[in-house]
């Protein structure tokens, strides 16, 4: 869970010193995993400046409307990509550090919007 990761991200650094910012992005990217797990993903990866994440086809943990809605209401950032997935991408500009914050941020309001319906 994401207490574990936290937990995990001290020790490493008590124990270290210093930690590099590969294995910051490498934790963000488990959260934002942990994060989505509630919905039911098989599958989430993180592609140059996009993350995908991807369902079973029969899967019934997600509202197909409820999921197009929130995708309406973040068309800048995400889109549905053919084999039942979900694309968040991260502006060409940005670190990968701060995109990867921002689709945590992204995955949190997901998971919040879909869960509570």
């Amino acid at each position: 869970d994401i207490e574990c990761l936290d937990n995990i991200q001290q020790e490493v650094k008590d124990r270290f010193g210093k930690i590099p910012q590969e294995f910051f992005n490498f934790l963000e990217i488990l959260r934002i995993k942990q994060i989505l797990k509630p919905l039911g993903a098989s599958k989430a990866d993180f592609q140059e400046n996009r993350f995908i994440v991807e369902w079973p086809e029969q899967t019934t943990k997600l509202n197909p409307v409820e999921l197009v809605t929130w995708i309406e209401k973040h068309k800048d950032q995400a889109r549905l990509i053919p084999q039942s997935k979900l694309e968040l991408r991260l502006s060409s500009n940005e670190s990968i550090d701060i995109g990867l914050k921002k689709i945590a941020a992204l995955s949190e309001g997901l998971t919040r919007n879909l869960t509570e319906n």
